[in-house]
């Protein structure tokens, strides 16, 4: 089963606890071949990273930075696609992009480093820095349970608060965030459960700043930044952009949107900093030197001091530990509206992967850990793919494969010719999408399931976080965090040109090989929403997915020999192939090669 893309919520997140950004998943079924070879030469292994990297670029994939080291040594660092569409900027190795929740590896780091100094443990209880904190919570919590999420701490975004944090450019302080929450009963008993929450490491920045007696972001600067050697880390205010500040974008070609204001206030200790893969290069040199924590506190940086509930995962002190390629790992991501980051510390091989974007259409939110897992399995000789380039095709050739094709009943393929592409745009009953044809339902009303997967994707919309978490299948609860489960409301809440909901409308049921998929639209009063919920045998939640337009409307990218790829689809949608059977001169079928089957499309005649 596919999992959600929570890339776009605006709130900051670990998207590691969630199988969108697993780096153990394998990517999506669009490579040419599978590679192998021994470890590379630095020589090689930077051509086929640029090789890699490239293959996502020309896809219209990816935008953003791509480094690799080896040895602490930089073998490779471009950039890739525009910085700024508006401004003609090109991405480089020195472009700022917001890093979301990789921010979360500097706030353990301060708290480490303040107790390095004897100023204060991990050990000790929020209200020893924090009496006005409620109690007895203030008294439970430890500064360790914020740190590995094991505090018990409510979402800033369960429902409710969210209408005060919505489509604000302000500013606002760490005592004004923790007051959307502080008040809130706790989810669970500290350190009974690990459930990843922002809210945890807002109140370590707090702490921070207490005992530190200045600034977070002034005490980031002097005790991290400056003796790392950064160059570019730290907070971008509104009004601060540059040329060397990436702009985030949504959507597709060619309404790719720019992100809204976003200031990083809102995200103090848990995200909202902007860094350049070469920046995050220099800060892993420097926690090798120990120009940052000593021994003690290095160990405690890295060591997996819980379970996450998923196996062989734990977390660190703002770091997740597993396993890639069959080696350790020591990782972090981060996604916010518009940007991904992804670092990769392979300890026992020293080898570092950092995948910077500022790019997120929905079909993109795995390309950044698909070029990391690529990377650097070129880098230690294990299996990878890499997506097949586009061939240049003539206008004229294109031309012969314009028309309008029979998919299935109700179901109509409009094939046309745009500036040089390929456009296949879906109409009639299924105009929605263009895949799994072979595999949809009919709309059973009295179906358990049909009444399952409306049940939860309404309760997506209300923002009804108990139904949703009742709902979840008991593998998913411990790692599924309030703030995923209120991506849809909180994008409603940010996003208001769509309007009030008009309508919430099933549109099929797909079976699949661990559960089904229950497919609705939710209409607005100014547009429309896909939204997918995934259910396991005994029809419990484990997985969702959203776009915000429905995909009908995909490019078929001429892979040569008059083969295509049909582009616009899901990230964890295997990528079908399209071939047209001519007759004449001209296109007389249009054969999809579906995972349910092949699909046999017979030109419609006009």
């Amino acid at each position: 089963m596919s999992f959600p893309a929570i890339a776009r919520v605006i709130c900051c997140m670990f998207l590691a606890t969630l199988p969108l950004a697993d780096a153990g998943a394998q990517p999506a079924a669009l490579a040419a071949a599978s590679t192998s070879s021994p470890p590379r030469t630095d020589a090689e292994l930077a051509s086929e990273v640029g090789r890699i990297a490239q293959a996502y670029e020309a896809l219209g994939r990816f935008s953003g930075s791509v480094l690799v080291a080896r040895g602490g040594r930089e073998v490779f660092a471009q950039g890739y696609g525009p910085a700024d569409r508006a401004g003609g900027v090109t991405a480089t190795p020195d472009t700022r992009f917001d890093i979301g929740s990789l921010s979360k590896q500097f706030t353990a780091a301060a708290i480490l480093r303040l107790e390095s100094e004897g100023r204060l443990s991990v050990h000790d209880p929020v209200s020893r820095w924090l009496p006005e904190y409620p109690r007895p919570a203030g008294d439970q919590i430890t500064l360790h349970h914020l740190l590995t999420h094991t505090a018990g701490l409510p979402s800033l975004w369960r429902r409710g608060k969210l209408e005060q944090v919505a489509e604000d450019c302000s500013p606002r302080t760490i005592d004004e965030l923790i007051a959307f929450s502080k008040d809130l009963p706790l989810d669970f008993a500290p350190g009974t459960e690990h459930r990843y929450s922002n809210s945890g490491y807002m109140l370590l920045a707090a702490v921070v700043q207490r005992v530190a007696g200045m600034p977070f972001d002034d005490y980031l600067r002097t005790a991290l930044f400056t003796p790392a050697g950064l160059r570019a880390t730290g907070r971008v205010l509104p009004g601060e952009q540059t040329a060397a500040v990436a702009v985030g974008y949504t959507g597709y070609e060619p309404d790719v949107q720019p992100r809204g204001c976003v200031h990083p206030s809102w995200h103090t200790g848990e995200g909202g900093l902007h860094s350049t893969t070469r920046d995050l290069l220099r800060w892993d040199q420097a926690l090798a030197a120990g120009r940052v924590l000593p021994p003690a506190q290095l160990t405690k940086f890295y060591a997996p001091h819980v379970q996450t509930g998923r196996a062989g995962r734990a977390y660190a002190y703002g770091w997740g530990r597993f396993e890639v390629h069959g080696r350790p790992v020591i990782h972090h991501n981060g996604g916010t509206t518009g940007f991904i980051a992804e670092f990769m510390r392979f300890p026992d091989d020293d080898l570092l992967v950092v995948v910077l974007t500022n790019y997120l259409p929905d079909l993109a939110v795995n390309v950044p850990i698909d070029i990391v897992r690529a990377a650097s399995a070129a880098a230690l000789g294990r299996p990878y793919e890499v997506p097949p380039l586009p061939v240049p095709i003539a206008a004229a050739e294109l031309a012969r494969f314009a028309g309008v094709y029979q998919a299935a009943p109700g179901y109509l393929l409009r094939v046309d010719t745009a500036g040089g592409r390929l456009i296949a745009e879906a109409q009639g009953e299924h105009s929605w999408s263009i895949s799994t044809v072979a595999a949809q339902r009919a709309l059973n009303p009295a179906s358990d399931t049909l009444a399952a997967g409306m049940r939860i994707i309404r309760a997506f919309v209300d923002g009804d976080v108990p139904t949703l978490r009742a709902a979840l299948a008991p593998a998913r609860r411990a790692e599924v965090s309030d703030e995923s489960l209120l991506f849809l409301r909180t994008l409603m809440e940010t996003d208001r040109a769509f309007g009030p909901v008009r309508a919430v409308s099933p549109l099929r049921i797909i079976p699949d090989a661990t559960g089904s998929f229950v497919d609705a639209r939710v209409t607005f009063a100014h547009g429309e929403w896909f939204l997918r919920a995934e259910l396991d045998p005994e029809n419990r939640l484990s997985g969702w997915y959203y776009g915000r337009t429905l995909p009908s409307r995909v490019e078929l990218v001429s892979l040569g020999g008059g083969e295509f790829l049909v582009d616009g689809f899901r990230w964890d949608e295997p990528d079908r192939r399209v071939r047209f059977t001519l007759r004449d001169g001209r296109a007389a079928e249009m054969v999809i090669d579906d995972p349910d089957g092949v699909i046999v499309a017979p030109r419609r005649e006009q």
